[in-house]
């Protein structure tokens, strides 16, 4: 009797069972859909493209770090983000990372992980492939081989290593070159005193002094001329040293100094000069008289002659 009642009911209404179903359906389905319109729900509505993500998904992902809300900021919502991380996920994936270089394999190991990161197998492999205009000499070779023993310690590219070559000669470069900056100005000073103490027989004194210290060979004037002080000045522009040359100098071999003498042996040259001079003095007083010249390399001859003698003595 229930029974029949429900199905009078059911007939009063004019519904059947599957009608009340559907009905009940959709009921449900614009509850979801009012949810989802509320902001409720990030899964609603993703067919239509029209998510809403909370208004503050940037908070809750940081927290209280201020670094991550900075770099949440640069995206405007979440996929934008997601987006994100799977392009860096797709790029790492394929990089050419070799990962952590295996400390404790085997050679073959260590030889595998180097090639796969493009690090050479010896040191000899740096100096190949070197970019134009880095040109290692003999003798910044040894220099340059302890250089690439660090490099390959430590698993360095080769354009690392070379980047270290090349700034290493630059560095050289800027040192010459200051240091020629510093040897003008060194010798522009020297030569302004000397100027100061020799007068006009300054430009004498230099020449005579490359004259002598050549007698003993080039390879000695060039290693004497070529040295330089402690402090980094050119012995050659030492004012100090260069006094104290030319005294030896004109003390030590005073023929040796003495221009235009000849060839030969100085002594007898510095006779026969000196004997043509007296000559004139006897025959043509008043012509020696007049010539200033002859006069002063007179004396200048009798000078050397008689401090040839006491040096010999």
């Amino acid at each position: 009797m229930s029974d029949a009642a429900g199905a009078n009911d059911t007939g009063d209404t004019g519904e059947t069972g599957d009608d009340a179903a559907a009905a009940a359906a959709a009921g449900n389905t614009n509850q979801g859909a009012g949810d989802a319109g509320a902001g409720g729900s990030a899964g609603a509505g993703d067919a239509g493209g029209n998510v809403v993500w909370p208004d503050k998904w940037r908070e809750k992902l940081a927290g209280d770090d201020k670094t991550k809300m900075e770099r949440l900021a640069r995206y405007a919502t979440p996929d934008k983000l997601l987006d994100s991380y799977l392009d860096l996920e797709k790029r790492f994936s394929a990089s050419d990372l070799a990962g952590p270089f295996p400390e404790e394999g085997s050679d073959e190991d260590k030889s595998a992980w180097r090639e796969k990161a493009g690090v050479p197998a010896t040191v000899e492999g740096y100096f190949e492939g070197v970019p134009e205009g880095l040109v290692i000499g003999e003798d910044d070779k040894a220099g340059m081989t302890v250089l690439a023993e660090a490099m390959l310690d430590v698993n360095a590219p080769p354009a690392v290593a070379h980047a270290a070559m090349g700034a290493y000669y630059k560095h050289l470069e800027n040192v010459m070159a200051e240091r020629a900056e510093m040897d003008d100005q060194v010798k522009n000073d020297t030569d302004k005193e000397l100027n100061e103490t020799y007068g006009a027989e300054f430009k004498r004194n230099i020449t005579d002094l490359n004259s002598w210290l050549g007698s003993a060979g080039e390879e000695v004037k060039a290693a004497v001329l070529s040295s330089r002080t402690p402090d980094g000045t050119p012995l050659a522009s030492n004012p100090g040293f260069i006094k104290w040359m030319v005294g030896q100098m004109r003390d030590i071999r005073p023929l040796d100094i003495i221009p235009g003498l000849g060839s030969g042996e100085p002594g007898q040259a510095l006779a026969d000069e000196i004997g043509a001079i007296e000559k004139r003095i006897r025959e043509d007083n008043k012509g020696y008289r007049a010539d200033k010249t002859m006069q002063a390399r007179y004396l200048e001859l009798i000078a050397a002659r008689d401090k040839n003698k006491a040096a010999a003595q």
